[in-house]
């Protein structure tokens, strides 16, 4: 008789499981793979895409970090960190193939500290209590007009050019440009939403609302933001957004999923009084630097402030419809050991 101890080796996966399998990895270390990187879908219908996955312990810290340990809606001072563009969000292939998402969905970029409550609030894709968005939604609509002219013109000259959208860093430049935050800031500033009056159960004075509503400053990818706030557009509780977000929203909306052809009136109406206002604000750029002048902030000097944080690697290879999302390391080799002790410790002191 077989000794009960004895244990049998587990079966052979089948080859189509054998896809699915992951090597064992250390979550709180920053991982190069590629496909670990997008965490790819096995199906083949999803394998262009790239998978928003859990967060990794070094990159859940440094999220912390930069919101003060506390969370970013209410300042509560226990926090989760929460995906901006949802984990389980079945819209990533539409936005990815528009050209859309240019952040790694697992990366310090698509992440935010929030109270267990906010965060509750936030994930209720069918009724959110809570969205933020950038304060300044006319740059994102200033430079997809921008960008439609240009890719006109690559089209007229017979080469196919991809949409870009702002990255963090390149709208807290413009903010910065603007004087609305320093250039050594976290990132540029983002209106914090309360669609519902959920805190202390719906309890907690109108004056206390309207000052936790004052723009402050968030690290990551702009876009993801605009994910959440355009999703408002379609539920009840688009009453609480006034009236000019509301019509940036349905603006920038329509802007990046409608063709030229297919675009609403809206666009067609705001387009000719934009071009024209971009005039006048191309003549103040030129004279100040401009929002498209980034080559001279683009410098070790500049970015000295997040060295080692979050470095950028090289970028996937992706088929030629699909966008190009580089990898940001939370602890790379730009870190050393003393160094992450010293800016974690007070994170992990209080665990």
């Amino acid at each position: 008789m077989a000794d009960r101890d004895t244990k049998m080796p587990p079966p052979d996966l089948p080859p189509s499981r054998r896809r699915l399998s992951r090597p064992t990895q250390r979550p709180d270390l920053a991982e190069s793979s590629s496909s670990r990187s997008f965490g790819m879908s096995a199906s083949s219908s999803q394998s262009d895409y790239p998978k928003s996955d859990a967060f990794s312990r070094a990159t859940k810290l440094e999220v912390k970090r930069l919101a003060g340990d506390q969370c970013w809606a209410c300042n509560t001072s226990t926090t989760q960190v929460c995906h901006v563009f949802g984990k389980e969000d079945p819209q990533i292939p539409l936005w990815y193939d528009a050209n859309l998402i240019n952040f790694d969905l697992i990366s310090v970029d698509n992440g935010i500290a929030l109270c267990p409550t906010c965060h509750a609030e936030f994930d209720q894709m069918a009724d959110p209590g809570f969205v933020l968005l950038p304060s300044d939604l006319q740059y994102f609509i200033d430079v997809e007009l921008d960008e439609r002219q240009a890719r006109k013109l690559a089209l007229k000259n017979g080469k196919d050019v991809h949409r870009k959208v702002p990255t963090a860093e390149e709208y807290k430049i413009h903010q910065s440009n603007n004087g609305k935050v320093s250039a050594d800031a976290s990132g540029g500033l983002y209106r914090p939403i309360f669609l519902k009056n959920y805190l202390l159960g719906g309890r907690l004075p109108s004056h206390i609302l309207d000052t936790l509503s004052t723009p402050k400053q968030w690290h990551g990818a702009p876009v993801a933001t605009l994910r959440r706030g355009i999703l408002v557009l379609g539920g009840a509780r688009v009453q609480s957004l006034d009236a000019e977000t509301r019509s940036q929203l349905e603006l920038l909306r329509d802007l990046y999923f409608l063709d030229d052809e297919e675009s609403s009136p809206a666009v067609h109406s705001r387009q000719a009084y934009l071009v024209a206002q971009q005039g006048q604000k191309r003549l103040l750029d030129d004279e100040q630097g401009g929002r498209n002048n980034l080559s001279k902030f683009s410098n070790p000097a500049t970015e000295s402030g997040n060295k080692g944080a979050d470095e950028d690697i090289t970028s996937r290879q992706c088929s030629p419809s699909a966008l190009n999302a580089p990898r940001r390391w939370t602890l790379g080799p730009g870190l050393t050991a003393d160094e992450a002790v010293l800016r974690y410790a007070p994170l992990l002191s209080h665990k």
